[in-house]
């Protein structure tokens, strides 16, 4: 029993040591750089993702996937909405905003990928 607790222990350590490990480092703030990051760090902190628009919920408003999870996207430039249609790959910074019910990013930049 003792034993199964002491493994359970160490492997919540290393899921949780291999999650923040995808947060960078920026000037001294954590930078999120990936979807799963971003759902668990806190509200203000900075995002770089690089994946793929799944759908536009609404104007401005995008789901988003990186492979490690889904969050919605506010895209308010609307030069830059152009670039978020379905299945576009693209690479966005912002932070993360506070929301009650799911983590919402809101975009300062998207940039398509090729």
């Amino acid at each position: 029993m003792r034993t199964l607790s002491t493994l359970t222990m160490t492997l919540t350590m290393v899921a949780t040591l291999t999650l923040f490990a995808s947060l960078a480092l920026a000037a001294g703030h954590p930078v999120a750089t990936t979807v799963e990051s971003a759902k668990v760090s806190g509200v203000d902190t900075d995002v770089r993702l690089d994946g793929h628009v799944v759908k536009q919920i609404s104007d401005g408003k995008y789901l988003f996937a990186d492979g490690t999870g889904e969050l919605l996207v506010d895209i308010l430039d609307p030069a830059q909405r152009n670039l978020a249609v379905e299945g576009a790959e693209i690479e966005l910074t912002g932070n993360v905003v506070d929301n009650f019910m799911y983590t919402e990013v809101k975009a300062d930049t998207v940039v398509a990928r090729k």
